[in-house]
């Protein structure tokens, strides 16, 4: 177990590390370059191994400016190729990340190899990190470096947000767009950096990934998700470490990722809105409500065609989940039952069911003309919930389609309102 003050110090500067890489991995999340912060991490070793090669010692303050400077080469190589060639950003992460691993492995294999010093220096650490031997200088860096990207996002969070989600619209407002993007992505480059000697180049990318996926699942606002995101970093390095100490054969880096792994799993499943368990609850309700909207309208339709005592039978014929909606629809006044009948039971509608039968009709018709006159907003009758009608579209495409609902109607066309249906 590490010693008392050492444990303090390491708990300290993985916390602060998490919280800064959750902060700046959000950004990179929601622009979808979750790879960045990877290809940023593969890039380092190589501008270690530079600059080793030049100081022929392991001074910390270079081996950092030049894994920082290898970090923004690769950041501008990645944004120049998507810029001024074809590649997608997906390839062009790829490829920059496999080169300069690749160049950066082959020198410190070398230095290894034929360097007197190099075996010392440790230099092969920079790829699964040494988190034990975090000091207390390495922490002033850490928080440096996060009060820095703090006050930066802080300064320009309006412009952040806006290229985030909108880099089209930052350019016609006359903002930098690229500058900016550049920006952001030096941040990452710098958190980056500072982690990569202690996770290692190859998990300091769960650092940055994790956290924003977990409060992706929680929240929709950005700066709720940016406070989230920044305290499951904070967690995640310290419980990460935490652990480690508690039981020192395990190193704290693979530890720290398997408590973002954790967290992803639980917010996977319990999420409120996004969470499996949720989805999975409001798809068994959606179906049974949608079992309820087509009894309701096949009732309606039938009266509406003149059968005055239009019934719906249940019994052996009818499948499970119409059994099901007519006994909860009775439970709550909207069906009635009618004498038994041989084979099997006889609903009606009541007075209060035959009212949202006609707001079930109605939903029914408006989606049909809004997907009609307004193909894209498709989207949004996703759930096909024919009562959310009015709640998700529109108010001024919601009275443009009622008045087209309210034209002289096809004698044979049911009614979609009480009062259309008296006589």
């Amino acid at each position: 177990m590490l010693p008392a003050y050492n444990t303090t110090i390491v708990l300290l500067g993985t916390s602060l590390l998490g919280a800064c890489c959750g902060i700046l991995g959000t950004f990179a999340v929601l622009r979808q370059r979750a790879l960045l912060g990877d290809a940023l991490a593969h890039s380092t070793p190589l501008g270690v191994a530079v600059a080793f090669l030049l100081i022929a010692q392991r001074e910390v303050s270079w081996l950092l400016l030049g894994a920082l400077a290898s970090g923004l080469l690769g950041v501008v190589t990645i944004l120049g190729l998507t810029r001024f060639t074809r590649l997608k950003e997906d390839a062009a992460m790829a490829s920059v990340m496999g080169v300069f691993f690749a160049a950066g492995m082959a020198l410190m294999t070398n230095i290894d190899h034929h360097s007197p010093t190099g075996n010392q220096a440790g230099l092969m650490s920079v790829t699964v990190g040494q988190t034990a031997s975090m000091l207390g200088q390495d922490v002033y860096w850490i928080a440096a470096v996060s009060l820095l990207s703090l006050v930066t996002l802080a300064l320009l969070f309006k412009e952040f947000k806006v290229v985030t989600f909108d880099e089209a619209f930052a350019k016609i407002q006359g903002w930098p767009a690229g500058a900016l993007e550049l920006l952001l992505a030096s941040l990452v480059a710098l958190a980056v950096v500072m982690g990569v000697f202690f996770v290692g180049a190859i998990l300091i990318t769960a650092l940055l990934v994790f956290p924003a996926v977990i409060a992706r699942f929680w929240t929709s606002r950005l700066s709720i998700m940016l406070v989230i995101a920044g305290l499951c970093g904070a967690a995640m390095g310290g419980i990460g470490t935490a652990l480690s100490a508690r039981y020192s054969f395990t190193p704290a880096a693979p530890l720290i990722v398997l408590v973002g792994t954790a967290g992803f799993m639980v917010s996977l499943l319990a999420a409120p809105e996004r969470g499996a368990l949720a989805k999975l609850f409001h798809a068994r309700r959606l179906s049974r409500r949608l079992a309820e909207q087509r009894l309701l309208v096949h009732l309606w339709q039938s009266e509406f065609n003149g059968a005055t005592a239009a019934a719906w039978r249940g019994g052996g014929g009818a499948s499970a989940a119409s059994t099901k909606a007519a006994s909860r629809l009775a439970s709550i006044g909207l069906l009635r039952p009618a004498p038994l009948a041989a084979d099997g039971p006889v609903w009606k509608l009541t007075d209060l069911g035959r009212e949202r039968a006609a707001r079930v009709a109605r939903g029914r018709e408006l989606w049909r003309l809004a997907l009609l006159h307004y193909p894209e907003l498709a989207r949004q009758a996703a759930d096909l919930d024919l009562e959310a009608v009015d709640r998700l579209l529109p108010p001024g495409v919601i009275a443009e389609l009622q008045a087209e609902l309210d034209t002289p109607r096809c004698a044979t066309s049911p009614p979609t309102s009480p009062s259309e249906a008296s006589p």
